[in-house]
C-alpha cells in the first residue's frame, strides 16, 4: 500500500517550519558567541553621570561668534566646562595626563601633552541640557569606573566653583562701585551745601530763623521753598482753630448775638450742645441738680424752710452756683482770649508768609533758590545712590549661589554595552537569515540531486 504524496500546503509549511528552527538556533549561537567575545575581548566602557542647576544666563550663546570658533554656537556652560582654562587644572588634580599616558596612548613620555589630554577629556565628556530646564547632565565614559566618577563629580564642584567665585566677584564690584559712585556724589553734595550756606549767609545773615510748629526756628541749611510751605501749613492750621473759636461766638445765633452773651443757663447748653463744656462745669451743674432735688423732696416730706438740714443744703446749694458762675465767667473769658490769639496768629503767620513770598520773588533770591533746587536734585541722587547700596547688600546676604549639584555622580558596575549588544543584535539577524536561506538552499539542492540520479 503506497504512502499519499504531502499537499502542496503541508510543503509550504515545511518549509517554513524548517527555515524558521534554523534561523532561530543560528541567531542564539551567534548571540552567544557575541557576548563570550565581548566579556572577554572587547574593551569595557563604565559610564558615571553627575547633574547640576545652572544659572539662566549660562544656557544663552555669547553674541559675535564666528563659524571659525568651534565655541561660536555653543552655550556658556559648555564653553567654559570645555576650555582649557577650565578642563587642565582639573586633568592635572586628578592625574590623568600620567594616567592616560601609561593606559589609553601606551606612550613611553611620563605625561601626555596638553593637547592629547584635551582631546582624550572631550573625547569621553558629554554634556546634556535636560530639556524645558536649566539642568545639566555630566556623562563621563572610561574603562575605569572610578575615573569615571571622579571626572564627572569634579566636574561639576570646579564649574560651582568658578562660577561662585564670579557671581562674588560680580557682587563685591558691584558694591565697589556703587561706593565710590556715593563718595564721588557726597562731594558734589557737600560742595553744593557749602555754597547754599554762603549764599544764605550774604543775604540772611548767619541763621534766618521763622517760627514754625513749636516756635523754633529752622536750621541753617532749609530751603526757602520748604520754610515757605511750611508757613502756610501753619497758617491753615491756626485759620482752622480760629474758625473754631469764631463758631463758639457766633454759630446757630443770629447776628450780632454771639455765644458769650447768651444768660448762663442758656450759654452753658449751648456749650453742651457745641461738645465744649468743661468737666469741671458739668459736674458743678450735676451736683447744683442734686441739691436742689433734695430740697424739694424735703419740703414735700413737710419739713420747715428754716430746718437745719435744708438751710444746710441750702447753703452748699448757694456756694456751688457761685463756683459754677466764676467757671462760667472762666469760660466766656477763654473763648474770647483764644479767638483773638488766635486770631492775632493767624495775622502774624499771614505777614510772615506775605514777606517770605515777597523775598522769594525778588531777582536778589534768584541764586539762592537756584542753588537749593540745585542742591536738593543732588541730594536726591545721593539718596537714591544709598538706597541702591542697601538694597545690593540686602539681595546679597549670604545665600544659596546660582548653582547647585543636584546629584553625584556613583561609581558604575556595569559596563556600558548597549551599543554593543546592539551591534551585536543586528549581526546575529543577519547571520540567522543567512543561515536559513543556506540551509533551505542546501537542502533544496540536495532534494534535486536525489530526484536526477532517480
Amino acid at each position: 500500500m503506497s504512502v499519499p504524496a504531502p499537499s502542496r500546503l503541508q510543503r509550504y509549511l515545511t518549509v517554513i517550519l524548517r527555515w524558521l528552527l534554523v534561523a532561530i538556533g543560528a541567531f542564539v549561537v551567534t548571540m552567544l558567541a557575541g557576548k563570550c567575545i565581548m566579556d572577554n575581548f572587547f574593551f569595557k566602557v563604565y559610564t558615571a553621570r553627575a547633574q547640576i542647576q545652572v544659572a539662566p544666563d549660562d544656557l544663552m550663546i555669547p553674541p559675535g561668534g564666528t563659524k571659525d570658533d568651534p565655541g561660536a554656537f555653543q552655550p556658556v556652560y559648555e564653553n567654559i566646562i570645555r576650555s582649557p582654562d577650565f578642563l587642565l587644572p582639573l586633568i592635572l588634580d586628578l592625574n590623568l595626563d600620567k594616567t592616560w599616558n601609561k593606559g589609553v596612548f601606551k606612550a613611553q613620555e611620563e605625561q601626555l601633552s596638553p593637547q592629547d589630554a584635551l582631546a582624550n577629556m572631550n573625547k569621553i565628556l558629554k554634556l546634556d541640557l535636560v530639556s524645558g530646564t536649566n539642568v545639566i547632565t555630566i556623562t563621563v565614559s572610561s574603562d575605569v569606573p572610578k575615573e569615571a566618577a571622579d571626572i564627572a563629580n569634579a566636574i561639576a564642584t570646579r564649574y560651582k566653583t568658578v562660577r561662585d567665585f564670579e557671581e562674588d566677584q560680580n557682587k563685591n564690584s558691584d558694591k565697589d562701585a556703587l561706593r565710590q559712585q556715593i563718595a564721588e556724589q557726597q562731594k558734589v553734595v557737600d560742595e553744593k551745601k557749602a555754597e547754599v550756606e554762603k549764599l544764605r549767609e550774604e543775604l540772611l545773615g548767619p541763621r534766618y530763623g521763622l517760627p514754625g510748629a513749636g516756635g523754633e526756628a529752622h536750621e541753617n541749611l532749609n530751603g526757602l521753598d520748604t520754610e515757605l510751605d511750611n508757613l502756610k501749613k501753619d497758617l491753615l492750621a491756626t485759620q482752622e482753630d480760629y474758625d473754631a473759636h469764631r463758631a463758639l461766638l457766633t454759630l446757630a445765633l443770629p447776628p450780632p448775638q454771639k455765644v458769650s452773651n447768651l444768660p448762663d443757663d442758656q450759654f452753658m447748653k449751648k456749650l453742651g450742645e457745641l461738645h465744649y463744656q468743661e468737666t469741671d462745669i458739668s459736674e458743678l451743674q450735676n451736683d447744683i441738680l442734686n441739691l436742689e432735688n433734695d430740697i424739694t423732696n424735703l419740703l414735700k416730706d413737710s419739713f420747715p424752710e428754716n430746718h437745719p438740714r435744708i438751710v444746710a443744703l441750702r447753703t452748699e446749694l448757694e456756694a456751688k452756683k457761685k463756683k459754677l458762675a466764676e467757671l462760667i465767667a472762666g469760660s466766656r473769658r477763654a473763648i474770647k482770649e483764644d479767638t483773638e490769639v488766635a486770631k492775632s496768629r493767624v495775622e502774624l503767620l499771614q505777614k510772615q508768609v506775605d514777606d517770605l513770598t515777597a523775598k522769594l520773588q525778588s531777582p536778589q533770591f534768584k541764586p539762592l533758590l537756584d542753588a537749593q533746587r540745585d542742591l536738593e536734585q543732588q541730594q536726591n541722587l545721593l539718596n537714591g545712590l544709598n538706597d541702591r547700596l542697601k538694597q545690593i547688600i540686602t539681595d546679597h546676604l549670604p545665600q544659596e549661589h546660582s548653582v547647585r549639584i543636584l546629584s553625584r555622580a556613583q561609581i558604575p558596575t556595569v559596563p556600558n554595552k548597549s551599543s554593543a549588544y546592539l551591534v551585536t543584535v543586528l549581526i546575529s539577524g543577519v547571520a540567522s537569515l543567512l543561515a536559513a536561506s543556506f540551509v533551505e538552499m542546501m537542502f533544496l539542492f540536495s532534494r534535486a540531486s536525489t530526484r536526477m540520479d532517480n
